[in-house]
């Protein structure tokens, strides 16, 4: 039922507007970062639609405490754009050093392992957005804990990366932001 809520209070989340700010975004958000990484990651799940729901409400969640931390308003295409951008920064770095996205994705998993029962709490405590942007700011930021080849969790990171930038290299690294522009430009030019 705790769970149900959650998952009910993400997804009314990601079909609106944030009533939150792009004022103060830093160049490179760990809640967009591990968003965009959880984005990449989905290819790995292939035709696992309950996997798929459960990296989509990751993605979600970690978009709502992006939007909670700032101090104005943002939209979802604001997100949108603000994920492209890192998602090309990531496809970039895993072309240049693909260690550095598996240590990424091991920080994230370790980040979603801590902030889980502060979302889980704020989504049961709050009564609205704004209760729930004060709960959230008490989300720690993401420890950049360094990891290696000799972590037990190195090689399942190593192969779901992998896997999920196969699948994005076979959509042309498309992102969400990009097919929406590709889209646009394609009816104004008819």
């Amino acid at each position: 039922m705790k769970i149900e809520k959650l998952k009910i209070f993400i997804m009314l989340m990601s079909f609106l507007s944030f009533s939150v700010s792009a004022q103060g975004q830093e160049k490179y958000s760990d809640s967009i970062l591990c968003s965009s990484i959880y984005f990449i990651m989905s290819g790995a799940y292939g035709e696992n639609k309950q996997a798929q729901e459960m990296i989509m409400s990751l993605q979600q969640t970690h978009e709502v405490i992006y939007a909670s931390q700032q101090n104005g308003t943002i939209t979802n295409g604001q997100i949108s754009e603000l994920k492209h951008h890192h998602l090309v920064h990531l496809g970039e770095l895993y072309d240049s050093n693909p260690n550095k996205i598996y240590e990424l994705e091991m920080q994230c998993n370790q980040w979603r392992e801590v902030i889980t029962p502060i979302v889980i709490s704020a989504s049961q405590k709050a009564k609205n957005f704004d209760e729930m942007k004060v709960l959230l700011k008490t989300i720690p930021t993401m420890e950049k804990k360094p990891y290696g080849p000799s972590d037990q969790r190195w090689e399942t990171s190593k192969q779901m990366m992998d896997v999920g930038f196969q699948v994005w290299d076979q959509q042309d690294r498309m992102t969400p932001f990009s097919f929406k522009e590709k889209l646009r430009k394609s009816i104004q030019n008819n």
